[in-house]
């Protein structure tokens, strides 16, 4: 079998200009969110918006899958590590920016007069994510780490045609986990962050990471059809543009099933797209999704702040017209929080230089 440089190397840029590319379809998606809210559904400039809108929802499916990708690769690595080591480093590099951020959050909201001071109530926005909306995601992969003995006894003894189906109809399941629990008494509003509703892409993940020669050689060998993957990706988020300028869900619950099979047909895509740039001579697009990578977490976790900020501004000064504010949208979340990574980053750097004089 053909030896990529990814394997020679120990390096899998690919996975991180996946993630860079992510990260900036997920500023896509709350930038564009005002205009699926304001626009009239029946008009060009809706379609304009929501067609990209939807073909970008793939996003945290594709976060999920690239990091059981990465766990599947560590559990190939001779090194062991102790779960209590593992949970702190993912507590301290991801939890606590997390928790920082949603103190930054609701500050901000408690300055501008949105809410109030109620340790109760922060505490629920901490552990259910919702005080900004990407939040959920954080809530929801750490679910996946704190179940990683679970997950490498999986990968080890249970076979992808066994665990991939399964994972497949706990999915659907958890589609409708609300209403489920509901029948016996239950209320529950976040049946969308708990893990089961992504097991499917996880463990598909999982499986990847351990075959993962056979996958990228497969990519790389078949790339017209690999690319093909997005047509029917865009297909879906077509039909959903009709569904919504018309009014007709003919497809219902049935939507959530067809959106698996569309994200994974994305992630598809996309990693293959990442390994053909890893494998160009693309040195420039290669040190840009680079560096976006690098500060990806921080600009997932502070973009809705500044766009909640500039939101705040331009409600001072009475700008009302649709596309002067997706314009301000776009200028702000795809400047200020790459800037403010740059300055955090820079910070560390000269802290980190002083203390070792």
């Amino acid at each position: 079998m053909k030896e990529l440089k990814t394997q020679k190397n120990g390096s899998f840029d690919e996975l991180n200009y996946f993630n860079a590319i992510a990260c900036l379809l997920v500023i896509l998606i709350h930038v564009l969110s005002l205009g699926i809210t304001r626009l009239d559904p029946k008009s060009v400039e809706l379609a304009a918006v929501y067609f990209p809108w939807k073909l970008a929802a793939y996003v945290v499916p594709g976060f999920l899958f690239t990091g059981a990708v990465k766990m599947a690769l560590g559990f190939r690595s001779d090194k062991k590590v102790s779960y209590f080591r593992y949970m702190l480093r993912r507590i301290t590099k991801i939890f606590v920016p997390y928790l920082v951020y949603v103190l930054l959050f609701y500050a901000y909201y408690i300055h501008i007069g949105w809410m109030k001071l109620d340790i109760g109530e922060l505490f629920d926005y901490v552990i259910h994510g919702n005080i900004a909306s990407p939040f959920y995601y954080i809530i929801t992969v750490m679910q996946f780490y704190l179940l990683m003995p679970l997950w490498k006894l999986m990968v080890k003894h249970v076979p992808a045609l066994v665990a991939i189906p399964s994972s497949a109809l706990l999915t659907f399941v958890a589609f409708r986990l609300t209403p489920l629990l509901g029948v016996f008494g239950i209320t529950y509003r976040y049946s969308d962050r708990v893990f089961p509703a992504y097991l499917f892409f996880w463990v598909v993940g999982l499986y990847a990471g351990k075959y993962y020669e056979k996958l990228t050689e497969t990519l790389l060998k078949y790339k017209k059809s690999v690319l093909f993957c997005i047509v029917p990706a865009a297909m879906f988020s077509l039909l959903n543009l009709w569904q919504y300028r018309s009014g007709h869900f003919v497809y219902g619950t049935d939507a959530n099933c067809m959106k698996m099979i569309s994200d994974l047909l994305s992630i598809i895509f996309f990693l293959g797209v990442c390994l053909y740039i890893k494998e160009s001579k693309l040195g420039t697009v290669k040190k840009v999704l680079s560096w976006i990578f690098a500060s990806s977490f921080t600009v997932y976790l502070c973009h809705c702040l500044f766009l909640v900020i500039s939101e705040q501004w331009v409600s001072r000064r009475s700008i009302t017209d649709i596309g002067v504010l997706l314009v301000i949208r776009f200028a702000v979340c795809y400047t200020l929080p790459f800037l403010w990574y740059f300055v955090l980053n820079s910070a560390g750097k000269l802290i980190g230089k002083l203390k070792t004089k």
